[in-house]
């Protein structure tokens, strides 16, 4: 799990530490399992990383993806996130083109391109 952490975060956390095996532990007995930390760490990575968000302290969201706030009590919060960061990463020339739906005749096969 540290590792993917590490992998998604270009950070360097370290499997052996106590307190970060203590927070995995913790979360297992809760009944999480790999599939539960790896979208925690996708939806936070999507969330904080690289955006510029701040919190109220003035500090980057960025700096919390770490063990201790993605896999803390916070944790089922974080796995069930919304994260719709993809939008955000579209020039504005091309946002909402997607959403258009371009006509297609059934009848006639006729594709819409």
């Amino acid at each position: 799990m540290l590792d993917y952490l590490n992998q998604k975060t270009g950070k360097h956390y370290r499997s052996n530490a106590k307190v970060n095996r203590d927070l995995i532990k913790a979360r297992w007995s809760d009944g999480y399992r790999f599939d539960d930390f790896k979208k925690v760490v996708d939806n936070m990575v999507a969330e904080w990383k690289g955006t510029g968000i701040t919190f109220s302290s003035g500090e980057l969201a960025e700096k919390y993806l770490r063990p201790e706030t993605l896999f803390s009590g916070k944790f089922d919060r974080y796995l069930n996130e919304t994260v719709n960061n993809a939008a955000n990463n579209v020039p504005d020339e091309y946002q909402g083109l997607f959403d258009q739906q371009p006509e297609y005749n059934v009848e006639t096969d006729d594709l819409p391109f």
